[in-house]
């Protein structure tokens, strides 16, 4: 999610600049994809893990406005 934030997707996205809803599902062999949306089903972002030791299954987190939440939290 870090390393997304210097692309020129992020930088030149208004929206994403405001909030981004981050999505990390992981595999059964350890692979996982992540995906980054500007609304729900809207996605901005995505990205293939090879290996991720991840303990859970899938995880979602808010990035606003450069702090980085728990859905209950936001």
């Amino acid at each position: 999610m870090a390393s997304w934030q210097i692309s020129l997707k992020v930088k030149k996205d208004p929206m994403l600049q405001r909030i981004q809803f981050w999505k990390l599902r992981v595999n059964s062999d350890h692979s996982a994809s992540l995906t980054c949306e500007r609304d729900e089903g809207n996605i901005a972002l995505s990205q293939e893990i090879s290996y991720t030791d991840f303990p859970l299954e899938s995880v979602t987190l808010y990035l606003a406005d450069g702090v980085l939440l728990l859905p209950s939290e936001y």
